[in-house]
């Protein structure tokens, strides 16, 4: 998922955001659609837990999905690490030959 800005504003904004049904007003410093777009991922992580677990605490649906949430950033960085890894080294090779060639 793309968010929409992940520029901070320069100073906190209101918004509303909807979860699973309920309104919900929210401060942040980013744009009202970057906080409208976090919340549809919210939304869909807590009804896809909802769709497999059937009916159970609100509480328990929100931090599997926040555990989910936090489980795909960790990867995602993780394989960001990877690629700048392997760009250095690439980096480093061509920089040799180079080099080499001097």
């Amino acid at each position: 998922m793309q968010l929409s800005s992940t520029t901070p504003a320069s100073k906190s904004v209101s918004t509303e955001i909807k979860i699973l049904g309920k309104t919900y007003t929210v401060r942040s410093e980013f744009n009202a659609s970057f906080a409208g777009e976090a919340a549809d991922l919210v939304n869909s992580q807590m009804r896809e837990i909802m769709d497999k677990m059937g009916p159970c605490a609100i509480e328990k649906i929100a931090i599997l999905a926040a555990m989910n949430i936090a489980g795909d950033l960790l990867r995602e960085r993780a394989m960001e690490m990877e690629r700048e890894g392997a760009i250095k080294q690439k980096a480093e090779r061509i920089l040799k030959l180079i080099e080499s060639h001097l």
